[in-house]
């Protein structure tokens, strides 16, 4: 696995696995697919990773502002690479 900052061609694939995070009704309160451009403003441009594995983005990890000196963290895993070691 290989840690890497996130970039905007990650999007596609950060985009599915949040939407498979979110059709399990647990993990999200959203109820439709963010844009790019609503996620490159909801989180924060030095704070979000992408996880590589065989160069396949296998999950994310991202900061967002909650309010003034707090930041709500976000991790997403593909379900294809959960309960992985």
């Amino acid at each position: 696995m290989h840690i890497t900052p996130f970039h905007k061609n990650n999007f596609d694939a950060v985009a599915a696995i949040y939407a498979e995070g979110a059709q399990t009704g647990v993990s999200s309160l959203e109820t439709s697919k963010s844009t790019w451009e609503q996620w490159d403003v909801k989180f924060l441009k030095p704070c979000r990773f992408v996880a590589l594995v065989d160069n396949q983005v296998a999950g994310w990890y991202a900061l967002s502002s909650f309010y003034k000196g707090v930041v709500e963290d976000t991790i997403y895993v593909a379900r294809k690479f959960r309960d992985k070691e």
